[in-house]
């Protein structure tokens, strides 16, 4: 039998350790659930939500076998409504300042997926203090998808799906000439022939970054994402990301790495790793001074060819698009769906939904809104 028990927590300290083990036997994302991506998140913005997190947990014996991490706020909706919404932990939906994070799940012990998935969709039916439901990237036809969708039929909700958008991983081997293989004809031209022929005209070299020089590292990459976006990166995303950064510098993980040629940086990227996926989380990098030669491809042949060598088994693209292309689907050998979930539970915000939308409306332009 499962035993529920439900949590309004002030922080998430002391909170990891049943939380791991349980994020270790799901099939849920390593990094997008894990305690350092989402009590970060929570240390960031929490403040912005106006400090409520709720723990909701499930238990067989003493083993963890179900976790769902909430925020609530109150939304005002652009129409001028308001409600009540409960968000999955590290979604932010709908407020520009906040981070988002991909592959959101409710984290269950796969032999015990079915009755959790019912479980938690039973609980919340019954609270009757939230008037919306909120998770942004979460995988199409997963755990959390097939919660929502069995939630909508015991609350008579209605089920909105936007903002869809495909994740992109590259399948890693211990040997890199393998995973050479595994590219595609012109991908594996473009990192490589890029390699061979800036290497005719000067010194090109990657280091990897000691978080003491990670202040400086920020610095040249906002010249470069300058460079080719016009502004720096957001503020809040890079706060944010230098946290983690040194979380994992701290285990050793090869977070932040340059591409220099003839001594000077083009190219910067930050990848974080969790248990055997690295992650490509951000870049940026300057035009090539020599024809046919991106250093972004370039390097990420570096930091794949490191991957391997390591012993990783999954290089996460995540989703998105570049500027000029969709270079995540060209390198990218499995696909995975995300899709943000909002489930309108009361009359007064169901009503206005389904007329947007049966007009044919894109079903962003409602779905966000500002908390208050």
């Amino acid at each position: 039998m499962l035993k529920f028990d439900r949590q309004v927590l002030a922080s998430l300290d002391d909170q990891a350790g049943a939380w791991a083990d349980l994020l270790a036997r799901s099939d849920a994302d390593p990094l997008f659930n894990s305690p350092e991506w989402l009590a970060t998140w929570w240390d960031h913005f929490g403040v912005r939500f106006g400090g409520i997190l709720q723990k909701w947990s499930l238990t067989t014996g003493e083993r963890l076998v179900g976790l769902l991490l909430l925020t609530e706020r109150t939304m005002r909706h652009r129409a001028g409504l308001r409600g009540r919404r409960y968000e999955f932990l590290g979604t932010g939906r709908g407020d520009d300042l906040t981070v988002f994070s991909e592959r959101t799940d409710v984290i269950v012990d796969p032999a015990h997926e079915d009755m959790v998935i019912s479980r938690f969709a039973g609980e919340l039916a019954q609270d009757s203090c939230w008037d919306e439901l909120v998770v942004s990237y979460t995988p199409r036809d997963g755990v959390t998808h097939r919660m929502f969708k069995k939630l909508e039929g015991l609350c008579g909700g209605y089920l909105r799906e936007a903002d869809e958008f495909d994740a992109w991983e590259v399948p890693l081997a211990q040997k890199p000439s393998i995973v050479t293989d595994m590219l595609g004809r012109g991908t594996r031209e473009r990192i490589f022939g890029s390699r061979r022929r800036l290497e005719k005209v000067g010194q090109v070299s990657e280091r990897i970054l000691a978080a003491q020089d990670f202040d400086h590292a920020w610095r040249i990459f906002d010249d470069l994402h300058r460079l080719r976006w016009g502004r720096p990166l957001e503020r809040h995303w890079q706060l944010f990301l230098d946290d983690i950064a040194r979380i994992q510098a701290r285990r050793g993980v090869p977070v932040m790495s340059v591409l220099e040629f003839e001594g000077e940086p083009i190219s910067v990227m930050v990848n974080f790793r969790a248990a055997d996926h690295e992650y490509a989380l951000t870049s940026a990098f300057r035009p090539s001074p020599v024809k046919r030669v991106s250093p972004g491809w370039m390097h990420f042949g570096y930091v794949l060819e490191r991957a391997c060598h390591d012993g990783l088994a999954w290089f996460d693209l995540l989703g998105g698009k570049g500027k000029n292309e969709q270079y995540k689907a060209a390198m990218g050998r499995r696909r995975t769906e995300l899709v943000c979930l909002q489930l309108l539970r009361r009359w007064h915000l169901k009503l206005p939904y389904k007329a947007w939308d049966t007009i044919g409306m894109p079903r962003h332009s409602l779905s966000n809104g500002t908390g208050g």
